[in-house]
């Protein structure tokens, strides 16, 4: 499991490794090789540089004190029986394989969650029952012009900084260094 060179935009670098993007000049987004429709996984990122005016967008705003600088964030995602609600209409155009989404072909996986972590403390839980599909981790970083770059550095496991000791019944997550490798969707 890497940042993907291929689904990013095209002004995010990469690291090396794949695993740190950094993003100057603009709205940008990056995300990862891999994607997962069924069964609990958990990833990190850490916040390496956000400049003054920088922005990142690593899910939706949970907590009472926000993030910075330093600070690693968690990502939990639970769809239990997750294969069953994934769209299942493959098509192929010039050679190139689709998936075709009609209005009703995703529905809502019962039991399914996302709960967010800041430094191995839970956040709360910030959605459930979501819709059935394929979720990947990912980022968008903001800067200004003129401002310092914006980095994150992502950890897919299975050496964590904060791994969650509780997760509050929930089921345990494997890493997402674990996602089988599949073809991209």
């Amino acid at each position: 499991m890497l940042l993907s060179r291929v689904f990013k935009s095209e002004r995010i670098l990469l690291s090396a490794d794949r695993l740190t993007a950094t993003s100057s000049k603009g709205y940008r987004m990056v995300r990862a090789t891999h994607g997962i429709a069924a069964r609990a996984w958990y990833f990190e990122v850490k916040v390496m540089h956000l400049g003054s005016t920088s922005h990142t967008g690593l899910g939706d705003n949970y907590g009472d004190e926000g993030y910075g600088e330093g600070d690693v964030l968690g990502f939990y995602i639970s769809l239990p029986d997750g294969e069953r609600y994934e769209p299942q209409v493959n098509m192929n155009n010039k050679g190139k394989p689709f998936l075709v989404q009609g209005q009703d072909a995703l529905a809502h996986v019962p039991g399914s969650k996302i709960c967010y972590f800041k430094n191995g403390m839970c956040q709360g839980l910030a959605f459930e029952d979501i819709l059935g599909g394929r979720y990947y981790p990912a980022a968008s970083l903001y800067t200004m012009p003129n401002e310092s770059n914006c980095v994150v550095k992502f950890n897919f496991g299975p050496n964590f900084n904060f791994f969650p000791q509780d997760f509050g019944g929930l089921p345990i997550p494997q890493p997402m260094s674990e996602v089988p490798r599949q073809a991209l969707r």
